[in-house]
C-alpha cells in the first residue's frame, strides 16, 4: 500500500517540479533573447521602411475623384438636424467619430447611438423610421478596394429622397462632408 501511495501522489509531484523549473528556464532565457533583439534593431530602419511602405502604397493608389451622381439643388438652411442613419467604416458603426466631425456643421447632429439606446440596440439604422421634415438623413460608407479610399455620402429628406449622393475616391473625409460643415 505504501509502494502504491508513493508512485501515485509522490512520483507525479516530483515530476511537475522538474517541469515547473523547465519552464521558468525557459522564460528567463526567452526574456535575455528578446531583451537583446530589442537592443540590437537601429529605430532608423524601422522609419525609413515604413516611409518606404507608405510610398509604395501611394504609388499604388488611383488619381482622386469626385463623382457627383445627384447634384444639391435645395437649401440645407431649410433643415435643422443630420441624423446618421448608417455610418460604415470598413464593416463597422462608427457614429461616434462622425458625429465629432460634423459638429462643426450648423446643424444639429444625432447620434443614433446617444439619442434612444433601446431602439439602437434592436436596429442600428432605426433614425430612418423616424420621419422629420425638418431632418436630413445621412448615409456615409467608407471601404477599400485595393490601395483606394472608397467614400460615399447620400443625403436624403424625410420622404426619402435622395437630396445629394456622390461617390469618391482616395478624398479625404472632410472634402466629401464639407457639403454638410461648409454651408
Amino acid at each position: 500500500m505504501k509502494k502504491l501511495f508513493f508512485i501515485l501522489f509522490i512520483c507525479p509531484l516530483a515530476s511537475y517540479g522538474q517541469q515547473a523549473q523547465a519552464q521558468a528556464q525557459a522564460q528567463s532565457t526567452q526574456v535575455t533573447v528578446e531583451s537583446t533583439t530589442v537592443n540590437e534593431v537601429d529605430p532608423n530602419v524601422g522609419y525609413a521602411a515604413i516611409g518606404a511602405a507608405a510610398a509604395a502604397k501611394v504609388a499604388a493608389m488611383s488619381e482622386p475623384l469626385t463623382e457627383v451622381i445627384t447634384p444639391l439643388t435645395v437649401d440645407l438652411y431649410d433643415y435643422t438636424h443630420i441624423a446618421l442613419v448608417n455610418v460604415s467604416i470598413e464593416g463597422y458603426q462608427r457614429y461616434g467619430s462622425v458625429s465629432k466631425s460634423l459638429s462643426i456643421s450648423p446643424l444639429t447632429v444625432i447620434n443614433p447611438k446617444k439619442y434612444d439606446k433601446k431602439k439602437y440596440k434592436k436596429k442600428k439604422t432605426y433614425l430612418r423610421t423616424i420621419k422629420n421634415p425638418k431632418w436630413l438623413y445621412v448615409n456615409y460608407i467608407r471601404s477599400t478596394q485595393g490601395f483606394d479610399d472608397i467614400r460615399n455620402l447620400t443625403i436624403r429628406d424625410s420622404e426619402n429622397k435622395v437630396l445629394y449622393k456622390t461617390n469618391n475616391r482616395n478624398i479625404s473625409f472632410d472634402e466629401v462632408v464639407s457639403v454638410l460643415t461648409d454651408m
